[in-house]
């Protein structure tokens, strides 16, 4: 539009609407932008309302505990069946 101000070859009616036509748009620009700006703080504010997620539970004791492979949960299982055995199922020849 302002290319077409410049014009030389346009009548003065013509500018005169050009300019007009030019002011109403910088007006809708800025009723726009006062739109956008109103909105980014109606979000902004709705963020705030937001309610703050509860905390993260409290692990267990059991979460502290290594993760144990199938091999090493047999053989844990061996050494107390072991242990178990030898404590009280062995049949003691010494008693005889």
């Amino acid at each position: 539009m302002n290319n077409k101000l410049n014009d030389p070859n346009i009548s003065a009616e013509e500018k005169e609407r050009i300019k007009k036509q030019i002011i109403v748009l910088e007006e809708d620009n800025r009723k726009l932008k006062q739109s956008v700006e109103q909105k980014k703080k109606q979000e902004q504010q709705k963020e705030k309302e937001k309610p703050t997620p509860p905390p993260a539970p409290v692990p267990s004791f059991t979460s502290n505990l290594p993760k144990l492979s199938t091999t090493d949960k047999l053989i844990i299982a061996g050494a107390l069946s072991l242990t178990v055995y030898f404590l009280f199922l062995r049949d003691n020849r010494d008693r005889r």
